[in-house]
């Protein structure tokens, strides 16, 4: 994945992800595909406080047919540099989980993010072309 700064305040994210499942008599291929806008609430030399609303699709190989999820989701980002270039990030919000099985009904559920974990990340800022 990546994420382009807009303006000093505003950024795009994008990220695919591909697993693979071994079930036992064969192996199903998953992907992912992940979107948001992180916002800059507050931007300072070495800490960064964000909103970023986002959206992520999953299509979930289950053999014969395909499960689909969907995750809108708003979350509140600390971020911190270590370096430069490396920073560390803590994360926690809320999500709209919708997901259709290939029977049945469709299910939504809403909760936070991580269940009661804070999700954390680790990011390495590419030099900026001049």
């Amino acid at each position: 994945g990546g994420i382009y700064w807009i303006t000093d305040q505003i950024a795009v994210d994008a990220g695919f992800g591909m697993w693979a499942h071994d079930n036992g008599t064969d192996t199903n291929t998953n992907f992912t595909i992940s979107g948001g806008v992180p916002y800059a609430l507050v931007s300072g030399d070495r800490v960064n406080f964000y909103v970023r609303p986002g959206a992520i699709f999953k299509s979930i190989d289950l053999g014969d047919d395909t499960a689909t999820e969907i995750l809108l989701s708003g979350s509140l980002m600390f971020e911190v540099f270590v370096t430069d270039d490396f920073s560390v990030s803590a994360s926690q919000g809320f999500g709209i989980d919708i997901m259709d099985p290939p029977e049945g009904d469709s299910t939504t559920d809403f909760g936070t993010l991580g269940n009661s974990w804070t999700n954390f990340g680790f990011f390495y800022y590419l030099p900026a072309s001049k």
